[in-house]
């Protein structure tokens, strides 16, 4: 009724008529193990791939791509037409699929699926029904759950529902610690990442090159001074909002929102709101401005 507790060597000590008090023996490796036991076997070794190793080290850079992911879609926005914020968040969640997919965990079809779905239906927020939020919180959700259940590993999954184990909180916290630990880090790394964003991309080389092939007129590098600006000021959409863009207010370029969508290129737009990192605008259908 006591634990017995006994190294390898006690384990292997013979009793006084021989026998083996619970082991016949110790083996320093499986050749060694075979070889006392007399056993003529080969010994297969199973070593990871080197595509393999890849798909292991993309896995755990998971929060890296997430972060890249992110700041490659809020870039995507900020921007006009598809730039290199969309070509960035294509490769790092292609990435992240492919790496978790050879790395065995659950990054297969169902989970980009979610992750496009979550996509369409942010987009679906900003650029169809922008200011209602259940499609963006939808997308969030969907994008959530792609996320996360691409890094969860598919064989221990796999024990769980088939063992029934959802009431083990030590084996669940196991399996989904470390994907939400790597989800954390890369959420995290993303909102930081799109702070940082958000303060240097409008003076950035990159924000002027972008705009001044699309702008025609004024300083692409320049921002209004929002406290001249006030409800009810007009200007023109000097690039297409969809529904972030920029419009020219007062012979200065500022940062926009459309709080009608996509609107195109030239249109007359309204101020209605003011915000701390943009003007909330809607088309001007009145006419000659007045």
């Amino acid at each position: 009724g006591a634990l017995l507790t006994l190294t390898g060597k006690e384990a292997a000590a013979r009793l006084e008529d021989g026998r083996p008090l619970l082991a016949q023996g110790t083996a320093s490796s499986v050749t060694d193990l075979l070889a006392q036991e007399k056993v003529n076997a080969p010994v297969v070794t199973a070593e990871p791939t080197a595509f393999e190793r890849i798909g292991l080290w993309i896995a755990w850079a998971s929060p890296i791509l997430i972060l890249l992911g992110i700041g490659g879609i809020y870039m995507e926005f900020k921007t006009p037409g598809f730039g290199i914020g969309g070509v960035v968040a294509i490769a790092a969640f292609a990435l992240f699929f492919f790496g978790n997919n050879i790395a065995g965990n659950l990054a297969g079809y169902e989970t980009a699926a979610l992750l496009v779905l979550g996509i369409v239906l942010l987009c679906v927020e900003f650029f169809v029904i922008p200011g209602t939020f259940i499609a963006a919180i939808a997308g969030g959700v969907c994008i959530f759950l792609a996320l996360f259940g691409g890094m969860v590993s598919s064989w221990e999954w796999d024990h769980i529902i088939r063992d029934g184990q959802w009431d083990d909180v030590n084996t669940l916290a196991a399996v989904l610690g470390i994907p939400l630990l790597k989800l954390a880090l890369g959420l995290t790394g993303g909102s930081l990442l799109i702070a940082l964003l958000m303060k240097y991309l409008p003076d950035s080389v990159l924000m002027r090159r972008v705009t001044n092939a699309t702008v025609s007129g004024g300083s692409a590098g320049e921002a209004v001074n929002i406290a001249r600006v006030q409800v009810g000021d007009r200007g023109n959409a000097v690039t297409e909002l969809k529904p972030n863009g920029k419009a020219m207010i007062h012979g200065e370029i500022c940062e926009v929102f459309s709080r009608q969508g996509i609107l195109i290129k030239g249109t007359p737009v309204r101020v209605v709101d003011i915000r701390p990192f943009d003007l909330v605008v809607v088309k001007d259908d009145s006419p000659s401005g007045d």
